[in-house]
């Protein structure tokens, strides 16, 4: 861990573990954002939109090569960067890594990650006050399952309440279940899968279903972390995936149709 000065830095946060591409730039007391709905086409845009609101924030020059990092951006660890770490879409984690290791690489730039859950939570905060305090993050995790994370705010900041865990459906609802009430409970699992918010509703104290990582929260997320000295080196940058396997074999997948096709019997 690198501890930095961070009253004085600008920051750069992105994020692209959903369809959603989430960029923001905080440069002084202002702040540039930027959020497009990119699926597959993230790797094309997710440095042109980097690029943009750099350029907005009077960080870097209108033109940039891939080979020559804007000049403007000092290699003195004046700017920093927020990764959107995960877990979520394995290519958009791989792309935003990517994309965050040659920038800090070659502007000299610390990196923090910021977990999918935790920004999620602190969004959910934001909205919503002292209800969302303790909170359930349920994120689509594909292939019939959620990625599932309960969370404690203590002050600014955000402690897990055990590991988080991949689960299908019933296994999500039944880890809820058993954790009691007093949890709010947000992200894009609870749209997916309804019966996850109806189930607890009556035990819930607030629902957002429609609340994803933000790129504007991760900044304030990231400068809390590099104050307490949770900068790493672009060397060390690496996706939290909470699950490693990417799809399902033709086997499973025809064993999972099968036996939803006997519960709908």
């Amino acid at each position: 861990m690198r501890r930095v000065q961070s009253g004085a830095m600008s920051m750069l946060a992105l994020d692209c573990s959903t369809d959603l591409l989430s960029v923001a730039v905080r440069h002084g007391d202002r702040l540039w954002a930027l959020d497009e709905v990119t699926g597959s086409a993230a790797s094309q845009r997710i440095l042109p939109v980097v690029m943009k609101l750099l350029d907005d924030a009077g960080l870097a020059p209108p033109v940039v090569s891939a080979f020559a990092p804007p000049a403007t951006v000092p290699a003195d660890s004046t700017l920093a960067i927020a990764l959107g770490a995960g877990p979520g879409s394995f290519t958009g984690l791989r792309i935003a890594c990517g994309v965050v290791q040659g920038l800090a690489l070659a502007w000299g730039c610390p990196v923090v990650q910021v977990s999918s859950f935790e920004a999620v939570a602190a969004k959910a905060r934001a909205l919503h006050g002292d209800r969302a305090a303790r909170v359930w993050v349920a994120l689509d995790a594909r292939m019939g399952e959620v990625y599932l994370a309960a969370l404690e705010a203590h002050g600014e900041t955000w402690t897990m309440l055990g590991a988080p865990e991949a689960l299908p459906p019933a296994a999500a609802l039944a880890r809820i279940q058993a954790a009691g009430d007093g949890f709010f409970a947000c992200g894009s699992g609870f749209s997916l899968y309804p019966a996850l918010a109806a189930t607890g509703a009556s035990t819930f104290t607030g629902v957002d279903p429609a609340l994803a990582v933000d790129a504007r929260v991760m900044i304030d997320l990231a400068q809390r972390a590099l104050a307490a000295g949770q900068a790493i080196d672009p060397a060390q940058v690496a996706p939290l995936y909470v699950r490693d396997k990417v799809a399902l074999t033709i086997a499973e997948r025809r064993e999972r149709s099968a036996r939803a096709a006997g519960q709908s019997a």
